[in-house]
C-alpha cells in the first residue's frame, strides 16, 4: 500500500490523488474486500451513510474501509 499523496505542480487547486506506486494486486483485493464489506456489513453501511451525509466522497469512504482492513484494529495513533 502506498500511503503518499500525489500532487502535480504547486497549485493548491483541485484534489490530490493517491500515488499509483505500490502493489496493485494488493490494492485491488483490498478495494474489492472493502466494497463487499460495504455491501454486506450493517456497521460499515451505517459508517458509509454517515460519511456521505457529511459530504465525503464514496471513493474516500472505500479507501478508509480498505485501510481499516489492511491495518486491522490498530489504534489511530499506530502507524501500520
Amino acid at each position: 500500500m502506498d500511503p503518499f499523496e500525489h500532487r502535480s505542480g504547486t497549485s493548491i487547486k483541485g484534489k490530490t490523488k493517491v500515488s499509483s506506486l505500490g502493489n496493485r494486486t494488493l490494492k485491488t483485493l483490498l478495494s474489492q474486500a472493502a466494497a463487499t464489506a460495504l455491501q454486506h456489513d450493517p456497521e460499515i453501511k451505517l459508517y458509509n451513510h454517515r460519511r456521505l451525509k457529511a459530504g465525503k466522497s464514496k471513493m474516500s469512504t472505500i479507501k478508509v474501509i480498505r485501510d481499516k482492513i489492511f491495518c486491522g484494529s490498530q489504534t489511530k495513533h499506530t502507524i501500520c
